[in-house]
């Protein structure tokens, strides 16, 4: 794997731009600026037809072109390009599409937290709900409470008359004392005074 760091700065040492064709004659020259000097970056002759013609790197020198040698930073940058530039737009391309899945799935992520946020909400009124209700009960069990006591006051009030009496006068309407045990209630508040 090539140093994406390494290359960048090879770029950063080459002719500065711009860099364009231009046509001399009958061939085409990349040109260039380096420092105060014009170079000529590579020739292609306009008419090939058939035969092949290599690109040649040259430099103008006091009008001549000169060979630019191996350890010139053009020929460096054009010795390096040819596998640099195919390995660092491969990576690209890998890293724009590593971007887009990690933004879709930063997508599908943020879609869970809101489907997550609105159980939350969901629970959480649920939650409140459920509060409100307990509330109620617990003052319906206090109100209960009272009532008992009340009602208990009241059990134990007849519970001293029926200790302290035979039953009721009058009650069959014949002159008897009806008594206690012939109440069906009696049963229940002995049970209810435990």
């Amino acid at each position: 794997m090539r140093d994406l760091q390494n290359d960048l700065e090879i770029c950063e040492k080459v002719t500065k731009g711009p860099v364009k064709w231009q046509k001399f004659g009958k061939e085409y020259y990349l040109t260039g600026q380096y420092g105060l000097r014009p170079i000529i970056l590579g020739t292609v002759p306009i008419d090939i037809g058939t035969e092949y013609s290599p690109v040649s790197i040259s430099n103008l020198v006091d009008g001549l072109l000169k060979p630019v040698m191996p350890d010139h930073p053009d020929s460096f940058f054009i010795q390096e390009a040819w596998q640099g530039w195919p390995e660092s737009i491969n990576r690209a391309i890998a890293a724009e599409a590593a971007k887009s899945e990690l933004v879709e799935q930063i997508g599908h992520l943020e879609c869970t937290v809101k489907r997550q946020e609105g159980g939350l909400e969901n629970l959480q009124s649920e939650y409140n709900e459920l509060d409100r209700k307990n509330d109620q009960l617990e003052a319906e069990v206090e109100r209960l409470r009272k009532e008992k006591e009340r009602l208990m006051i009241v059990l134990n009030t007849i519970n001293d008359i029926v200790s302290d009496s035979d039953g009721v006068a009058g009650y069959h309407l014949n002159g008897d004392i009806a008594s206690w045990d012939s109440f069906g209630f009696m049963d229940a508040m002995q049970d209810a005074l435990k």
